[in-house]
């Protein structure tokens, strides 16, 4: 795995996800998990698996879908996430 692109590629999603502030309590809740599971990504080297990945994958999903027409940077930044890990073979 490219341990630096992935760390690159979830950096910028780490801090797109704390910039929205303007959003009703469940995606408040949902950017606040994801920004959770993604430090805990970004604290693992790549000898360690994150063992809750398909979780992980499907709220990302989830998350482009809630944001897709109105946070459209952040749903970019999520979906180069989701492009990254697949391309990593995760």
């Amino acid at each position: 795995m490219d341990q630096q692109l992935l760390r690159n590629t979830l950096e910028s999603l780490h801090a797109e996800l704390g910039r929205h502030v303007a959003l009703d309590d469940e995606s408040k809740t949902l950017l606040a998990d994801l920004k959770s599971d993604i430090q805990s990504l970004l604290d693992h080297s790549v000898e360690e698996e994150y063992g809750d990945m398909p979780s992980l994958l499907a709220r990302l999903e989830d998350a482009v879908e809630r944001f897709e027409i109105s946070h459209p940077k952040l749903t970019s930044a999520i979906a180069n996430v989701i492009t990254t890990l697949n391309n990593l073979g995760i």
